[in-house]
């Protein structure tokens, strides 16, 4: 009974703050996809609250829609991708749903915060309040993963205690801070960034930096590397790229110099299984056995897959056929792969749609990057470039991991589609200024 009063509370105060004004709740989303919030409060499960405030949300947005009229007209092609690869995975759900439609529901919640983050972010302001709650919300995680690491808090990965901070997994901790780490440096090399914000921001981007390495998680440190190396040779030119990285990665080294000695070990111990592992076994933890399994499943069933909840039994049927797919647990399974995910899941059609969402992903910011290039905003141009620097770290990190279901993607996306409206907007508003000084 406690349990139905408490999310019948949050409920209706998350009603009436959507209803107010929906840029509110934004925060709420960013601070959902960095907090598993139903390890802290398990008795809920059972309601499946998710699903529940994700309609009240839903419902609240479409409420002041009604009275508000105010949805901003959108002529973004990702917008029309995004709606087809929702009707495709509608049809394989169907297609399968003796096991998937469940699922679907579940990946329909995922998918509100994209429309909300596409329509609601339409200025200037709102669009800067958006990147410091995910630098701010990214350093709360990474500031609890150091106090764990501080009180002996976390979980043993064959023998090597490593932090999960509020994410249900260690990979999924490093992975959250990773995908950030463009978006620091990208404020960071901000020019007209004052001594102070910088130190701010320095800060900011060592506490990420301290969470990847105490995450041990080695695809994380792969992610971190080439976060550093893409951005510095996205935001520097010519001779400056060299002294740019050089700076940089010492800035790394510092900053993993000052961890105590033991936690360098690991780091390093754990880094080098890659390169001197005796067998793929030694590293591998069930990948490949699961991306076999996956490519198998794309090779039989090519238009539809297995659907979202399917793989599970047919990687278990798969193993029993054949020998060269072993079985590396009893539990639920995905491929440790995102792009095999998606083709295993929703067939080659779904996989498609979902590269060519990634494409049009991209084709907004780099818009978005040349308009603000032009109207001479560095602050607006950093945060583009940034933003396809963490898109690109994202999808690298899918070829190590599942990220169908990342709630942090659907977030992202969208922000292209709101950069881009902005952008000739904030040109708009120059040009009006300039008229009436005239």
């Amino acid at each position: 009974m406690e349990n139905q009063v408490f999310l019948l509370i949050l409920g209706s105060i998350i009603f009436f703050v959507t209803a107010i004004n929906p840029f509110l709740i934004l925060p709420v989303f960013i601070i959902g996809s960095y907090i598993e919030f139903m390890l802290y409060f398990p008795r809920l499960v059972q309601y499946n609250p998710t699903v529940i405030l994700g309609i009240i949300v839903l419902s609240a947005w479409i409420f002041h829609l009604v009275i508000y009229r105010d949805l901003p007209p959108t002529k973004s092609k990702q917008i029309l991708i995004i709606w087809v690869f929702i009707l495709w995975t509608f049809c394989n759900s169907l297609v399968h749903r003796d096991s998937s439609l469940e699922a679907f529901i579940d990946f329909l919640r995922m998918l509100i915060p994209y429309f909300f983050f596409a329509y609601i972010v339409k200025t200037r302001k709102q669009m800067s309040i958006i990147v410091w709650v995910l630098l701010i919300i990214g350093t709360i995680t990474a500031l609890y993963g150091i106090y764990q690491l501080k009180s002996n808090i976390g979980v043993y990965d064959r023998g090597v205690k490593r932090i999960v901070s509020f994410m249900d997994n260690p990979n999924a901790f490093g992975n959250s801070l990773t995908i950030l780490v463009p978006l620091a440096l990208g404020l960071l090399f901000y020019r007209k960034h004052k001594f102070f914000m910088k130190g701010i921001i320095l800060a900011i981007l060592a506490c990420f930096i301290a969470g990847i390495v105490i995450s041990f998680s080695r695809g994380c440190f792969i992610g971190l590397l080439l976060g550093i190396f893409f951005s510095v040779a996205k935001f520097f030119r010519r001779s400056k790229k060299v002294f740019a990285f050089m700076a940089t990665f010492c800035l790394l080294l510092v900053i993993i110099y000052l961890f105590p000695d033991r936690q360098k070990y690991i780091l390093w111990a754990r880094l080098r299984t890659i390169i001197r592992a005796d067998s793929v076994e030694t590293i591998d933890m069930g990948r490949t056995e699961t991306a076999k399994a996956g490519l198998q499943i794309m090779r039989e069933k090519p238009i539809f897959g297995v659907g979202l909840a399917g793989f599970t039994n047919e990687y278990f049927r798969l193993a029993s056929e054949s020998p060269d797919i072993k079985v590396v647990s009893k539990d639920a399974l995905v491929p440790h792969n995102l792009y095999i995910q998606v083709g295993s899941s929703l067939g080659i059609p779904g996989l498609a749609l979902y590269l060519l969402l990634v494409l049009f992903v991209f084709k907004d910011l780099r818009a978005a990057e040349r308009k603000f290039r032009l109207k001479n905003d560095g602050l607006l141009m950093n945060i583009s470039m940034a933003f396809q620097i963490m898109i690109m770290v994202f999808l690298i990190s899918g070829f190590f991991g599942g990220a169908l279901m990342k709630k942090i993607f659907w977030i992202l996306a969208p922000l292209a589609i709101a950069l881009k409206r902005i952008s000739p907007q904030e040109g708009q508003k120059e040009l009006l200024k300039i008229k009436h000084e005239r």
